[in-house]
């Protein structure tokens, strides 16, 4: 277990090591009243997760103690400055690597999230493990960068299409619009949203359940996920039947570990191969067990992606009827997220109307 942070001064951050074991990084920046991401605000957060990394507690979890929110972003007047200066991506660079130093971290990480949570704020809580967010009306979440003519580059353009898929994922990014607590759950960016007076004990919470995992499953699990994305890979040149078996083990794992999120995904993208592989009956089958595995959790988005495929398999094997009824829910949940995706369930729909 972590010693301590002996020898090391922060002016920004203050860490507490909990008798259970849990490290809380509590971000209160000198002098502002707001949680803007500085230059000297990252250096002291890389300098923490080094001394984390060497001996990591059971988890980690972040929080802020400003009164006005979470992080609203990088420090964009510094930024200007670095502009003039010609050191932009050296900024950028210290904010990937201190951001991939977290997500490298041994051990759960928890974002805990209380008001406003917006660019360089969210692109920290996507570099987490999981995420807390509040009930409170104040809590925003958000990449708003494109409003500014830039774009997330401390690691956010990366990790959120692989936490949401790319849909919604290219929809928060591209108009810099800003979700609610219980929207961002409804698309799988947020894993739990509890009243403020519970944020951090809950966090804490889902650190400590997340230690099992880590310590039983390490290495298993991080192949798992290498062969659903190398699958994923395959299916896009064609390589069905490769793929398929790349999907196959990393399933087996998924359930034997009890990932449910993850068993849901990988059937689902197995339905997808069977589609492309002309195979509809199987990928009805996937579908189904898809839907089954992520009742209520996932996210909306997730639930209506599924439907979608399953309505396609069963439509392609003669049960119009009832793909008309997957399709017309998941178009009801695209239509309430205001998720593009709307679209192209109305085109399939389409014909089934005329």
């Amino acid at each position: 277990m972590l010693s301590g942070f002996d020898g090391l001064r922060f002016s920004h951050w203050h860490p507490e090591i909990r008798d259970d074991g849990v490290v809380v990084l509590s971000l209160d920046r000198q002098d502002s009243s707001v949680n803007a991401m500085s230059q000297d605000v990252l250096l002291e957060l890389g300098d923490l997760l080094e001394r984390i990394a060497l001996d990591p507690p059971k988890g980690v979890v972040i929080q802020s103690l400003k009164k006005a929110g979470f992080i609203a972003g990088a420090d964009l007047k510094e930024f200007q400055e670095f502009d003039r200066r010609g050191t932009v991506n050296d900024a950028i660079r210290r904010g990937q690597a201190t951001y991939q130093k977290l997500a490298e971290l041994p051990c759960p990480t928890v974002a805990a999230i209380h008001g406003h949570c917006l660019g360089g704020g969210t692109e920290l809580a996507l570099a987490c493990r999981y995420r807390v967010a509040s009930n409170d009306s104040s809590t925003r979440i958000g990449l708003p960068e494109t409003q500014l003519g830039i774009f997330p580059g401390w690691g956010g353009s990366a990790r959120l299409p692989q936490l949401v898929g790319a849909p919604a994922a290219m929809d928060m990014m591209l108009t810099g619009r800003t979700l609610s607590a219980s929207a961002a759950r409804g698309i799988g960016l947020v894993d739990k949203v509890v009243a403020p007076a519970v944020v951090l004990d809950t966090a804490v919470a889902l650190a400590r359940q997340g230690t099992d995992i880590y310590q039983s499953l390490g290495h298993t699990l991080r192949g798992a996920n290498g062969r659903y994305a190398f699958g994923m890979a395959l299916a896009k040149t064609g390589q069905h039947s490769e793929a398929r078996a790349q999907l196959d083990e990393a399933l087996r794992v998924f359930r034997d570990s009890r990932q449910r999120l993850w068993e849901g995904m990988t059937l689902c993208r197995l339905a997808e191969v069977d589609l492309a592989a002309r195979q509809p009956a199987l990928a009805a089958s996937n579908a189904e067990m898809a839907l089954t595995v992520l009742r209520g959790i996932g996210g909306d988005w997730r639930r209506g992606h599924v439907l979608t495929v399953l309505g396609r398999a069963l439509n392609g094997i003669g049960h119009s009827g009832r793909a008309q009824v997957c399709w017309r829910e998941a178009l009801d949940i695209y239509e309430r997220l205001d998720s593009p995706e709307a679209a192209e369930v109305r085109e399939l729909l389409t014909p089934i109307a005329a």
